[in-house]
């Protein structure tokens, strides 16, 4: 039952505590250039070559750096094997323990903690030496981040690379992770999000107030409320995206009447009846009913409409239609009310698309008669061209028809070269044998061309071609040009274009208007009746004009005349309508009249209670007297409110008309602003000026009033606040760095900086004795620009950076007897005393008695350390006896078990005082006797010839247990065993700690 008791209290002691975040620290790297251990000495007797492991403790912020406890306990990791400089990566050796360390902090969390590290140089053979370790006190947010690290240096002058953050869990922000939050969208918790700077609420879109509760309903929403955002919730009576529109009552006819309040009906003027129904002025509340004709209200919703040309049916809304019977014979009709317009299909043009188009005209026959058809034409061609339009010379020299000679090409005919002498005629086919007396003008022989005549008189050599006209050259084969390029001598008329024809002949491509064989005949285009809509048409040489009749415009009188556009007198933005001979004005609600002139009286009939109504533009208003408020005038007035849309913009956020600089009360027909310490005046409008010493007359430059709202406390340096009334706590941002108090001052601060740092803000850490070149001296800059120190050596070393042993032996201060060895040890000395043993003082060889008691190094050896050794051993045995029942537990489940030939590793929470117990081997006697020793869980050798072992009154605890080494004699004990070996070199303890960061 105890054993049940005690087990439910270990499990409340480590039940877990929410983590509000996780500290990181990363170690990168640890370099020992000299291999050396604390005491100067290389690490491997073989050489300076260090196999250094780590040892690791989380602990408060300022712990003592004397102290070696650890109350979160020890992390130590695996050796690296010959390592003067470590570069840790992302998992420490050995044994599987991440990098970064992490350690999970609460709400609590003051950004300060410690971080206490120590250096230990692993050797198996000889024992773990201590080489350094180093005492971090730092000051860690989320805003710190691992990339940034900083570099440390240890008691003994090691030098450690460390980076460090703080990682907010789930729902926790801020610089220390110590705001909780947790985002909601719910009507019990909340609508909001995180700020993910500080964990302050963030109100979703839609939703205001501390809780982030209270939803925004639309931008004015009146006569109603909401219960969710952007929503307006109507009182009876009301409706509209703002709840700004009354609902009149039933039946009450929309086009002439209206509400004013809920569920009520007003008439418009010029309509009447109970529900507003009847309609006294239709035409001037209906423009658009006759369409483009005349209204004439005849009765109570009755008119009459005067339609247009074009127009008929009741309200002219339906178009004569011109195209019923089709006028179009060749073509598509298309209605214009007065008028229709024929779409010719194509080679058909006049009105009613009746005459076939002369396409001739605007043909591009070049040597050719143009043949006109419907839509097209064709061209005729002249002898000796070819092609569509006549614009290709035909070549009668392909296929060649000269059998022997060369064929030069001419139009409309060839010539043959005969170059063979053996032959001759027109295509050199004849045999010349055959002809010696040709004549050259019959029919195989002449060559003349385009008509001319062949005459064989005088001729020479053999013929002569006389040429028509239009032709010349040898052979008549050269054609003429008719059309001379001296635009004065163009045969054609009214600069119509000349077109070449073979022969004594041309064509002229005439002008539009024009037509005739030279184009000098005017075209009557009248003729077509181009003009539409009655219009006269009038032919002039070369076109044609039409003269419109009224409403209609443009070349052929088929656009409607824009009366509007000509310049219209309608007022009051109302649309202008043109018809056949003028236009008319169509007035927008609330204007009557042929121009629109004339404002609708809206107040006709209405009671404006305690007021009186002002005509708008199809509306009306109550203007009230003083205190009232209301459609009607009817509601008694809070001017905190009315008054408060009129000066909203001008001071936004307000909550009354008095703005953000006072409070409104509401009056009687009237109200009353208290105004803050800046503002007076009936509206708080009124600033308070440098004339009224607002401002704290010790701790201001000058005071400034402000060009438009205010005055300007121009504070001294060190002072804030509207009247310069606060003192600035320059201490509050922390200025001060690596744990250094700070003290705030007029307008400045005090560093209180702890050795080494120094500067401003205890960040400058430039000195010659960082890391300490003095070794166990004392160090002290002399010129830090300089690089220059002094060391101040203890007695028992010397050089200029104590690095020597001061042999004592050989100071001739005669330290042992003349017949005893002086024998020099590191850091002090000892006699070969010729009568050795108990009762003799080793530093003098004198026999030590009551009353002389020991010299201060004998004192050391002989009552201090073993002082400090029973009350460790003291201190072990009560954590083992707090234990035992849980060590019960452990040993029975190992029972029967053969343990490993590996090294057993000691419990770091129960060795946590190891520095305390004496510099030893492990089969040095004094330890080895010693109980903490062995319920430390250090594994002793199993060698029974040696009787340091087993005369233990523990060996044999340990061996019932089976956790003694089944191993060779001289196997170590493990690491963390060792670290009962640490070296004499307490004094470590008294060094300073390392940098805050």
């Amino acid at each position: 039952m105890r054993l049940f008791i005690f087990l439910c209290f270990i499990a409340i002691l480590i039940s877990p505590i929410e983590s509000s975040g996780t500290i990181k620290i990363e170690f990168k790297t640890f370099s020992r250039p000299s291999g050396t251990v604390a005491d100067g000495s290389c690490c491997d007797p073989n050489g300076c070559s260090c196999d250094p492991y780590f040892v690791f403790c989380w602990r408060g912020y300022l712990t003592p750096i004397s102290s070696n406890t650890c109350s979160s306990g020890f992390i130590t990791t695996g050796f690296y094997d010959e390592r003067n400089t470590v570069n840790f990566g992302a998992m420490f050796s050995g044994n599987a323990i991440s990098n970064p360390l992490t350690q999970s902090v609460n709400t609590e969390f003051t950004g300060r903690m410690q971080i206490y590290v120590e250096v230990w140089d692993y050797d198996i053979a000889f024992g773990n030496d201590f080489i350094d370790k180093f005492v971090v006190d730092f000051t860690v947010t989320s805003l710190n981040t691992l990339s940034t690290s900083r570099t440390f240096t240890g008691a003994q002058g090691s030098v450690m690379t460390i980076g460090k953050t703080l990682t907010c869990s789930n729902n926790y922000y801020g610089t220390l992770c110590s705001t909780f939050c947790v985002e909601h969208d719910n009507n019990v918790d909340g609508h909001y999000t995180c700020n993910p700077d500080d964990g302050s609420f963030v109100c979703l879109n839609g939703y205001t107030g501390s809780g982030c509760l209270t939803p925004i309903c639309t931008t004015g929403c009146l006569n109603g409320g909401c219960t969710a955002p952007f929503t307006c919730n109507c009182e009876s009576g009301w409706t509209g995206s703002t709840c700004s529109e009354c609902i009149p009552r039933m039946n009450c006819d929309p086009s002439g009447g209206f509400c004013d309040g809920p569920f009520n009906c007003k008439c418009n003027p010029d309509y009447s009846g109970n529900n507003c129904q009847n309609d006294l002025a239709f035409c001037d509340h209906n423009p658009q009913v006759c369409n483009d004709g005349v209204c004439t209200t005849t009765g109570i919703n009755a008119s009459m409409c005067t339609c247009t040309d074009g127009y008929t049916g009741i309200n002219c809304e339906t178009g004569i239609d011109l195209c019923n019977p089709d006028p179009c014979v060749n073509g598509g009709c298309t209605n214009h009310m007065t008028d229709y317009d024929c779409v010719c299909d194509n080679g058909y043009e006049d009105k009613n698309c009746t005459e076939v188009i002369d396409n001739c005209p605007t043909s591009s026959c070049e040597y050719g008669i143009c043949q006109n058809s419907v839509g097209s034409y064709t061209c005729d061609c002249s002898p000796g061209f070819m092609g569509t339009l006549c614009d290709a010379e035909i070549n009668e020299c392909h296929p060649d028809p000269c059998v022997t000679g060369d064929c030069i090409d001419f139009v409309n005919g060839y010539v043959c070269n005969c170059t063979d002498a053996g032959y001759v005629g027109r295509n050199c086919s004849l045999a010349a044998i055959d002809h010696p007396n040709p004549d050259y003008c019959s029919v195989d022989f002449n060559s003349c061309l385009n008509g001319a005549t062949c005459d064989t008189d005088g001729a020479e050599p053999f013929f002569n071609c006389s040429c028509l006209d239009g032709y010349s050259g040898a052979y008549c084969g050269d054609n003429t040009d008719n059309c001379p390029s001296d635009p004065s001598s163009n045969p054609c008329d009214n600069d119509a274009v000349c077109i070449d024809l073979p022969g004594n002949d041309f064509r002229c491509r005439c002008q539009d208007g024009y037509e005739g064989s030279l184009c000098a005949d005017d075209i009557n285009e009248c003729d077509l009746s181009p003009c539409n809509n009655d219009g006269v048409c009038s032919n002039f040489h070369g076109g044609f004009n039409c003269t419109c009749t009224v409403g209609f415009e443009g070349d052929t009188c088929i656009d409607r005349t824009d009366y509007c556009a000509m310049g219209n007198e309608c007022a009051n933005e109302a649309t202008c309508v043109n018809n056949r001979f003028n236009y008319t004005c169509q007035c927008v609600v609330g204007f009557r009249g042929d121009l629109c002139l004339e404002n609708i009286d809206d107040c006709m009939g209405v009671f404006c209670g305690n007021g009186s109504c002002v005509d708008g533009v199809n509306t009306f208003n109550c203007e009230c007297l003083d205190g009232y408020i209301g459609l009607e005038c009817d509601t008694e007035l809070d001017e905190c409110v009315t008054e408060l849309s009129a000066v909203i913009l001008e001071y936004p956020g307000s909550s009354s008309v008095c703005g953000v600089y006072g409070e409104c009360f509401d009056l009687l027909a009237g109200f009353d602003c208290i105004c803050n310490d800046r503002y007076t005046g009936d509206l708080c409008r009124d600033v308070i000026t440098c004339a009224d010493n607002p401002c704290n007359a010790s701790n201001i430059v000058e005071c400034l009033d402000g060009v438009t709202d205010t005055y300007e406390c121009l504070c001294l340096p060190g002072f804030t606040g509207p009247q310069c009334e606060i003192d600035i706590d320059e201490c509050a941002g922390f200025p001060c760095h690596n744990a250094a108090p700070c003290s705030d001052r007029r307008n400045d601060y005090f560093c209180d900086c702890i050795p080494p740092w120094k500067g401003k803000n205890c960040r400058y850490d430039n000195t010659s004795c960082l890391p300490n070149p003095c070794n166990s001296g004392e160090c002290q800059d002399v010129d830090l620009d300089l690089g220059t120190y002094n060391c101040t050596c203890p007695t028992y070393t010397t050089g200029n950076n104590c690095e020597l042993d001061l042999d004592e032996c050989t100071t001739g201060d005669d330290l042992c007897p003349s017949d005893a060895n002086c024998t020099n040890t590191i850091g002090s000395y000892f006699c070969e005393c010729v009568n050795e043993g108990n009762g003799i003082d080793p530093l003098t060889c004198e026999v030590i008695s009551a009353s002389q008691g020991l010299s201060v190094e004998g004192y050391l050896y002989y009552v201090v350390i073993p002082v400090i050794c029973f009350l460790v051993i003291a201190l072990v045995i009560f954590i083992f006896l707090l234990f035992c029942c849980c060590c019960l537990i452990k040993r029975s489940n190992k029972k029967n078990t053969q343990s490993s030939e590996e090294d057993h590793y000691l419990s770091l929470d129960v060795a946590n005082n190891y520095e305390e117990i004496a510099n030893a081997q492990p089969h040095d006697q004094a330890v080895t006797n010693n109980p903490a020793y062995a319920t430390a869980g250090i594994e002793f050798v199993k060698e029974a010839n040696n009787p340091a072992v087993t005369s233990n009154p523990h060996y044999a605890g340990l061996q019932a247990e089976e956790n003694v080494y089944q191993a060779e004699p001289n196997l170590s004990i493990s690491i963390s065993a060792q670290k009962i070996q640490k070296s004499a070199y307490n004094d470590i303890n008294d060094l300073p700690v390392a940098s805050d960061f």
